[in-house]
């Protein structure tokens, strides 16, 4: 037996096992390697910008989904369910609407707009929003030109559910700088809502905000709660839970008043 000629063939194949790694792990083409043209790639489609908001006030939903059979939007507008899209050439689907929240649903799954960052919670179900400038939605836009007030986040003991449960609570412009009282708003949620969805979903202090720059609310107190009396913070429950023992938390901790 030549030891020798069999450790060079157990070297040379060693060396082409790892030389063949590293191809692999470089992303190198053998038909570069070999001096030929690599074959051509089909072309990635392009980003799709959704939604897109147009002069006449409707909106273009497009998603990026070349291999699906079928995408469809569902809305909360009437009629809104299941609006099929047109699939393009360039693997983009698109339909042109009038709505305000949405999601798409792709082979059958429900997802939200993979291209817009604006979202809405309302218990266990999440969509995807977007406002169309104009006198309908101005009080839901934040407006730079107007005070603004502030929301806390309080947590409280209620001790007959043997939990502690959480509110948000809305203080007026000026509060923080002022020493006067001021009126309460006690705002519950219904069906499986909670004490986040008045912010997330109902954008109530970009509304107050508005309404007490606009002279049309006095400056006012509100307070968030979550009557679900299975959890402590916003999950998706059922039911109702006593509020006596926020009453007590927000009354000592804020500068209230009885009446209006």
């Amino acid at each position: 037996m030549n030891t020798n000629q069999d450790g060079r063939e157990r070297m040379t194949i060693r060396r082409a096992m790892c030389f063949g790694v590293l191809v692999a792990s470089l992303g190198i083409s053998p038909a570069v390697l070999s001096g030929q043209a690599p074959p051509p790639q089909p072309p990635r489609p392009a980003a799709a910008v959704s939604p897109e908001i147009l002069p006449d006030h409707r909106v273009t939903f497009l998603i990026a989904a070349p291999k699906s059979a079928e995408v469809l939007l569902r809305g909360d507008w009437e009629a809104g369910n299941d609006v099929a899209l047109k699939k393009g050439d360039d693997g983009i689907w698109s339909v042109t609407v009038a709505l305000w929240s949405y999601t798409f649903v792709v082979d059958g799954v429900r997802m939200l707009d993979p291209a817009n960052v604006d979202n809405s919670r309302d218990g266990r179900q999440l969509s995807s929003i977007f406002l169309i400038p104009g006198p309908g939605s101005a009080l839901y836009e934040h407006n730079p030109e107007i005070p603004h007030g502030t929301v806390s986040l309080v947590w409280y003991p209620a001790r007959s559910l043997h939990l502690t449960r959480r509110a948000y609570v809305y203080t007026p412009p000026g509060y923080e700088s002022g020493s006067g009282r001021y009126p309460v708003l006690y705002l519950h949620p219904g069906g499986t809502s909670d004490e986040d969805a008045w912010t997330s979903l109902g954008r109530l202090p970009q509304v107050m905000d508005g309404l007490i720059a606009q002279g049309k609310a006095k400056p006012m107190i509100v307070v968030m709660e979550n009557l679900n009396p299975r959890q402590w913070t916003a999950l998706p429950a059922t039911g109702w839970a006593p509020g006596n023992v926020l009453l007590v938390k927000v009354q000592s901790k804020w500068r209230t008043r009885d009446a209006f």
